[in-house]
């Protein structure tokens, strides 16, 4: 089903984008500009 694979799409493009900050957060805490 289209809808199913949307939900599961989304769902992995906001695991990335937390995962995207946590290492954000972590570079910045080395004292790494960005």
């Amino acid at each position: 089903d289209l809808r199913q694979k949307r939900r599961d799409l989304e769902e992995t493009l906001a695991e990335l984008d937390q995962a995207e900050e946590s290492c954000v957060e972590r570079l910045a805490e080395l004292g790494v500009n960005t």
